[in-house]
């Protein structure tokens, strides 16, 4: 829960929406997506998600799904063709306890400048790098049930 004074601080902007199931804002809690944008900050702030990386002096934007066993997951803009963001979006997620995969074969995403696969237990991350036209840089991290990746060999 977001605190009185969290909310006043100017820090982030929460937004809630119904999720793509259609149900009404007023439905079952377990049909919602919480959307929230992180002004850029130097430090974590106490409502980021919990397991995501935070990286200091960067806009996030996150998504969480609560009552459902669906992983949160984010997005980081920031100007220029940074390769930095995406390093260090990795680089948390190893220090975290994920580990390289190289068993993934990535598929050709149309628009991804760079796709790793990292995996702890029966989840998968992926972390992408796209660029935003000419001037921005965007990286998506998104953890899936490993079971949507694993492919039984033949």
């Amino acid at each position: 829960m977001v605190g009185r004074s969290a909310l006043t601080s100017n820090r982030y902007l929460p937004r809630i929406r119904p999720s793509s199931s259609g149900s009404s804002p007023g439905g079952d809690a377990r049909d919602r997506e919480i959307v929230t944008t992180f002004r850029r900050a130097s430090h974590r702030p106490a409502s980021y998600p919990v397991g995501l990386p935070f990286v200091p002096g960067v806009r996030a934007h996150t998504n969480e799904y609560p009552g459902s066993d669906r992983a949160p997951r984010a997005r980081w803009v920031v100007f220029g063709r940074s390769a930095r963001l995406f390093d260090e979006v990795r680089h948390q997620s190893l220090e975290a306890g994920w580990e390289q995969d190289p068993g993934i074969k990535p598929p050709r995403f149309a628009d991804a400048l760079k796709v790793v696969f990292l995996r702890r237990g029966e989840h998968v991350r992926r972390i992408s790098q796209h660029r935003l036209g000419w001037l921005r840089t965007l990286v998506e991290l998104e953890d899936v049930p490993a079971r949507y990746v694993d492919r039984p060999e033949s």
